[in-house]
């Protein structure tokens, strides 16, 4: 598996994620919200469809149990 190395808005990519499961939370009345620690970076390089992977699956995850 490869790897991309590109710099990304890592809140950018949460809350685009987080919206992805904001209607299906919604219907069974349980809020979504991310928190940031200050110290995060902003920008970060990584993959962000992995990171939007992972993201998505865990936060599928928590929704559906």
């Amino acid at each position: 598996m490869d790897l991309e190395h590109r710099p990304f808005r890592l809140l950018e990519c949460i809350d685009d994620t987080l919206d992805l499961f904001a209607l299906r939370a919604g219907e069974k009345r349980i809020g979504i919200r991310c928190q940031l620690d200050e110290s995060t970076p902003h920008i970060i390089v990584g993959d962000q469809v992995r990171l939007r992977q992972v993201l998505s699956n865990l936060i599928s995850n928590a929704v559906k149990f």
